[in-house]
């Protein structure tokens, strides 16, 4: 029989974003975060100790006979703080480290909540519900570029984007510890607001389950909402360290869930994130298979004789893509959800690996341009191909991504090695024979990096910081880096490299009246930035700078000027 571990990890592979997560109190106790009615407790302790009363056989008792009300949440912070801020200091140091915690490593991301934000970077993950009030989910997310959208109050809910349309979004339902709204007694448990009770019917019909760290005792609204689950369209998964409760087994007969015993949350997470990530490598090429690639280009530059073999290598991984993108994952013709299409252009860059790597490797060490028919085929081949088996124009704009990547690929070698006329050369071997302004390759990839725009900024990583004002631009620095890194050896060569080579096609796209085919790009980023830098040289060294002797714009200063008036204006547009 089938490990249930194996079954859920593969389960999850196949089906991204499909699975939320439930996570109780368990997911924090390796961190010894206390639980919402343990902090209560220590409040009515303390509470009691400044009266000069002892009330450790019971304190919830103690305070109802004092008060004469059930402590709650709320009500007891408002008596022991008269501000926010009062209150604020009061919880912290339940949840948030003081420096010998911290050198403890406690009240820390478990092990478990980082396997988890790893796999909402992948987007395995999208949606996490959690009956906890710390931070501690949050913080790990944020660690690895994910910024989640947060519901911790009914209100919350109103303002937030669908789920479908958010990279990730963790929902806390009961509250987070600086809210007076957060739920702790029984009474509070019992019952949720029918905003909370809506969106829960909505997760529990669309998106399949895995609980870990909820015991199921005390969360009675939470109970009821699992029983109000109607279909069962994808799979409950119930860990358990120790056996269940009468409470719990009645939940998962009822959602006839699989069992999955476990040590503890941190030990399953990252098995689990483990086999994930096995499962993801085994699709991406095998990196002694990408060494023997870049091996091979390199030996067969050695010799003329050998631009047969060299041009079979390339095309023969160039086949390999297109087979993949007109297969039938890819032949579709309706529109999908945000994260579908997240996780085709994640497949198409990986696939593309081995391709980009000869690309990258064969046209730095080209110095004699002697194979520039070779590269500018396997751009022109591939840019092609995305061109049939599907007339949806995301698809078509995805399935350009590999050839974009191969340009790419290819103008930041020749660039690194300051070799600015072999990418003149590159550019006017693509828009060669094309007579149709339409079908011009500049164009092609102008009209893909427009629709590319939206589905790469939700990449996780991408949709923070100023990555989400050219997400493009930002995503292909990312992902070429590595194919780089063994050539140059030096991260900020290739971030001049990689600028200067935009600046270029940016230059060549300007003199032959063509769109840009890019985003907002990098090099525009701020007014002493990498372009600012590139038009002082230009001016100071004139007709003798090497930008003009390699023939942009007709080699004239004048047009150059003209140029960048242009470039700057339509630039500032788009910002």
């Amino acid at each position: 029989m089938l490990d249930p571990r194996v079954s859920l990890a593969m389960t999850m592979h196949a089906n991204p974003g499909v699975y939320a997560l439930l996570l109780g109190s368990g997911i924090s106790s390796s961190a010894n975060i206390p639980t919402g009615w343990a902090v209560i407790e220590d409040i009515i302790r303390k509470l009691a100790c400044v009266t000069g009363k002892d009330c450790e056989s019971d304190p919830a008792a103690w305070f109802k006979a004092k008060f004469g009300q059930e402590p709650t949440y709320g009500q007891l912070l408002e008596r022991v703080g008269n501000s926010r801020a009062e209150r604020s200091s009061l919880l912290k140091k339940y949840f948030e480290p003081n420096d010998e915690e911290r050198e403890r490593g406690e009240k820390q991301p478990t092990p478990a909540h980082k396997a988890i934000a790893q796999l909402a970077k992948s987007q395995v993950v999208r949606v996490i519900l959690t009956t906890n009030f710390d931070r501690l989910m949050e913080r790990a997310l944020e660690s690895e570029g994910v910024s989640p959208i947060v519901i911790s109050t009914p209100d919350g809910i109103e303002g937030a984007p669908p789920l479908v349309h958010s990279p990730c979004t963790l929902i806390k339902l009961h509250g987070d510890y600086l809210d007076l709204q957060t739920k702790n007694t029984p009474a509070e448990l019992s019952v949720y607001d029918e905003r909370i009770n809506s969106l829960l019917d909505r997760i529990f019909d669309e998106y399949g389950l895995i609980i870990c760290g909820w015991s199921g005792d005390w969360d009675e609204a939470l109970r009821n909402a699992i029983e109000r689950r109607k279909n069962r369209r994808y799979s409950t998964w119930w860990t358990c360290k120790d056996q269940p409760s009468e409470k719990a087994k009645t939940l998962i007969e009822l959602c006839q869930a699989e069992m999955i015993h476990i040590q503890g949350a941190d030990e399953f997470f990252k098995d689990i994130a483990g086999k994930i990530l096995a499962l993801e490598q085994f699709n991406r090429p095998h990196p002694l298979s990408i060494k023997m690639a870049v091996s091979q280009t390199k030996h067969y530059l050695s010799e003329p004789k050998y631009h047969i073999p060299l041009h079979d290598l390339l095309m023969g991984e160039i086949n390999r893509i297109i087979e993949a993108i007109t297969d039938e994952k890819y032949a579709i013709h309706r529109q999908l959800c945000d994260r579908d299409y997240v996780k085709l252009v994640m497949d198409l860059s990986s696939l593309t690996e081995t391709a980009v790597y000869i690309q990258a490797t064969g046209c730095y060490w080209d110095i004699e341009q002697v194979y520039m028919p070779t590269w500018s085929h396997a751009i022109t081949v591939m840019s092609n191909a995305s061109l049939y088996s599907s007339n949806f124009s995301s698809m078509t704009s995805i399935k350009m991504h590999p050839a974009q990547l191969l340009l790419y690929a290819a103008g930041i070698a020749y660039t690194a090695r300051n070799n600015l006329a072999a990418v003149k050369s590159l550019f006017t071997a693509l828009t060669t024979n094309q007579n149709d302004v339409h079908d011009r390759f500049p164009n092609k990839i102008c009209d893909s990096t427009k629709n590319l725009s939206y589905i790469i900024s939700l990449i996780p990583g991408h949709n923070n910081r100023y990555l989400s004002t050219f997400p493009v631009s930002s995503y292909l620095h990312e992902v070429l880096y590595p194919m780089f890194h063994e050539i140059l050896l030096d991260a900020d060569v290739y971030s001049s490299a990689f600028d200067l080579f935009e600046i270029l096609l940016t230059f060549l796209c300007h003199d032959d009246n063509l769109d840009h085919p890019g985003d907002y790009t990098r090099f525009m980023d701020h007014p002493n930035s990498f372009w600012r830098c590139f038009v002082r040289n230009i001016q100071e060294k004139k007709e003798n700078s090497d930008f003009l002797q390699a023939g942009f714009c007709n080699g004239d200063l004048k047009s150059f000027e003209d140029a960048v008036k242009h470039i700057e204006t339509r630039e500032s547009q788009k910002i």
